[in-house]
Formats: structure tokens, C-alpha cells, sequence
């Protein structure tokens, strides 16, 4: 495919509660998907999987963002069940790296 200034993809379903989206496969193994929720315009990106429910990623039509969840409550929402959360330029040294990381104080062995 070859494109000029500011042409873009375009993917159109019909009208009404159809989602559209992107498959991305190894083989027969189905690996992501990239979708537009039809019902509410959510964007999805969906590990293995065609259920909502387990998006890895979701921006709501708001523009809050949810990591591990599809129900962001905020503009940036993280959730999981790990109990750190890490911001850093490299991470293949973590003991050498200035970073921020938020964790809870009564459960660091995870």
C-alpha cells in the first residue's frame, strides 16, 4: 500500500452497534486485535481475545485511558494485580536508573 500526504486507512462498517477492527494473527493463532466498540465508539487493543473485557489498553470517547481496565474513571487509570507501578527511561538496570515507582509498604515480595 502506498499513500500520499495525509491519506489515511479507512475501515466503515454499517450502521448501528457494528464494531470494526483489526485481527492480527501468527498463523491460525489469533494474537490481538485492535477495535471500535459499535455499541459506544470505545477504542480497544485486546490480547488473544475478542472480548472487551479483556482489553489490555481502552481510551474511552472522554479520552480517559485505562491499562487493565475498561472502565477508566480518571484521564490516566491503572489497574492490576500487581502491586507496583514503575516510570523509568531504561529498565534492563532498574538498580541503576532514576525512576518513580508507587507500591504498597506491607507487600513488597510480589
Amino acid at each position: 500500500m502506498k499513500a500520499g500526504a495525509s491519506e489515511m486507512v479507512r475501515l466503515e462498517s454499517a450502521t448501528g452497534n457494528n464494531d470494526i477492527g483489526i485481527d492480527f494473527y501468527r498463523g491460525t493463532d489469533h494474537k490481538w486485535q485492535i477495535r471500535n466498540n459499535g455499541n459506544d465508539d470505545n477504542f480497544f487493543i485486546i490480547p488473544a481475545s475478542s472480548d472487551d473485557d479483556d482489553a489490555a489498553f481502552t481510551i474511552k470517547q472522554d479520552g480517559n485511558v485505562g491499562i487493565g481496565t475498561t472502565s477508566p474513571k480518571g484521564l490516566l487509570h491503572i489497574e492490576g494485580d500487581t502491586n507496583r507501578i514503575i516510570f523509568s527511561a531504561d529498565t534492563s538496570n532498574l538498580a541503576k536508573q532514576h525512576r518513580i515507582e508507587f507500591f504498597e509498604l506491607f507487600n513488597l515480595d510480589k
